[in-house]
């Protein structure tokens, strides 16, 4: 079956800021479009690690003609959870995320690239009121539940004016 033919996209495994996780399943609207379901973005840092709730947005992928694809993807910072209510209302606060004033962390890409067996999408990350260019390795790989996507990539948090060392 072909990569044209699916119609679930599970992006597993992208490991960003804090080391965060995206766990996104998204349906096809045409065969090259997802629209985001239901999904879950999980972090991982030395002291802390959780989870956001509701990666919203769409992804084109074509593999034949990259030039065609693209993502842009958010999600709600205010949506965090540590297991630890006292740990959340400080990600949420001034020196972390700033909930409030910045409610989403975003992903919008530029350009995409084959490098190997897999490809790298180029983009904006936008997290806190601040951009920054970022190159993230992804594969696509066929299971029995669909095309899963699946990447790991870090982010220096101080990049993006995130303060403290508690979730780091």
């Amino acid at each position: 079956m072909g990569l044209h033919s699916m119609k679930r996209w599970s992006f597993t495994r992208i490991i960003m800021p804090l080391g965060l996780l995206f766990f996104l399943v998204a349906f096809a609207n045409t065969p090259e479009t997802w629209i985001l379901g239901s999904t879950r973005v999980q972090f991982k840092g030395t002291a802390v690690e959780g989870y956001f709730e509701g990666v919203k947005g769409k992804l084109q992928f074509n593999e034949a003609q990259l030039s065609a694809s693209s993502f842009d993807l958010y999600l709600e910072v205010a949506s965090i959870s540590t297991g630890n209510e006292l740990k959340d209302e400080h990600a949420r606060g001034t020196k972390w995320f700033n909930a409030s004033k910045y409610p989403h962390i975003r992903f919008t890409s530029s350009s995409f690239e084959k490098v190997g067996k897999g490809y790298i999408v180029e983009g904006s990350m936008q997290i806190k009121g601040v951009k920054r260019i970022m190159r993230i390795p992804f594969s696509l790989q066929e299971t029995d539940k669909g095309i899963q996507l699946q990447s790991i990539f870090s982010v220096n948090r101080s990049d993006f004016n995130i303060e403290g060392n508690a979730m780091s």
